[in-house]
């Protein structure tokens, strides 16, 4: 998925190119005028008549074809970011629907009987919701948001990330393995996804959690995160690994998967989920590398 990167062929840049190719033309009509017989020339003027309208008739077709195919992408942009606006709004109201109710039952039994334990049910569940709003908020930014992925440097991004969730769970084990760099084309909020994963980890699986960062070859980077957790579900791997589909995202458990989901798709990345016996689940996000960073690792 190269398109990001490619150049826009607005109406400016079709105007110039075709400026730049008519002077050239009549440039080199004035000169062959200047240079040829009369004879000859009148024979190259028909030529030359001939083959310009040709060029220009190729020239108008190409821009013709190349914005076709822009406007056919679009469409099929718009038409998926609007089934999955309409799959997470469905999500999310199920999500915060069932969170008030909960609240709304340990209030109840605050009020009765003043239970103890309510109380710190209502403070996590508020804090979910807390989590959930922000997490919605971010994908209204990715998803309608135009966007390219940027160069950037995965190993603070992840080194970063990891700190974090280390403070938000000081009894989980992070280990990391990290080479010096790794520049890749992502998402600027990739550190999000791979959060998400990291957490996922910690709530789903016995310690450690482990995150990889890899160059393979010229052509990938790989993030593997490593837990010790029963995987995703299927339903839920086949979205990650897939794409978006409404009857399956109907019984997601959450907007974390969204979240990954959506900045690897923004990212031109892939997501894919490995089980073993040996080490639990790995999650391998594929990124493309900077054109310096491929060159590095060919030169070694």
């Amino acid at each position: 998925m190269q398109q990001p990167y490619r150049r826009r062929m607005t109406p400016l840049r079709i105007a110039g190119i075709y400026t730049v190719l008519g002077v050239a033309w009549v440039l080199l009509s004035e000169y062959l005028t200047l240079t040829l017989g009369r004879s000859t020339l009148i024979r190259a003027q028909a030529v030359l008549g001939a083959v310009f309208v040709g060029a220009s008739a190729l020239l108008i077709y190409g821009l013709a074809q190349y914005n076709r195919r822009r406007l056919e992408a679009a469409t099929v942009d718009l038409e998926d970011r609007i089934q999955q606006a309409h799959v997470l709004h469905r999500l999310l109201r199920h999500n915060l629907r069932n969170k008030c109710n909960i609240i709304a039952g340990h209030a109840e039994a605050l009020r009765t009987d003043g239970a103890g334990g309510s109380a710190t049910v209502i403070e996590q569940q508020t804090a979910e919701m807390i989590d959930l709003s922000e997490k919605s908020n971010l994908l209204r930014k990715v998803s309608l948001e135009e966007s390219r992925p940027v160069e950037l440097d995965l190993v603070p991004i992840v080194r970063q990330t990891v700190n974090d969730v280390r403070e938000r769970y000081p009894a989980a084990t992070v280990t990391t393995a990290l080479p010096d760099e790794a520049e890749v084309f992502a998402h600027p909020k990739i550190g999000q996804a791979i959060r998400e994963l990291v957490v996922n980890g910690i709530k789903h699986g016995d310690d450690p959690v482990e995150v990889r960062v890899s160059q393979e070859g010229t052509t990938d980077t790989m993030v593997r995160v490593v837990d010790s957790g029963g995987g995703f579900p299927d339903l839920e791997r086949t979205l990650l690994e897939e794409g978006f589909r409404e009857s399956q995202t109907a019984h997601s458990k959450g907007l974390g998967l969204w979240v990954l989901r959506y900045l690897m798709r923004e990212s031109d990345g892939a997501a894919t989920v490995e089980r073993t016996d040996s080490e639990g689940t790995t999650v391998r996000l594929r990124f493309q590398p900077t054109s310096s960073a491929a060159i590095k690792e060919f030169l070694r």
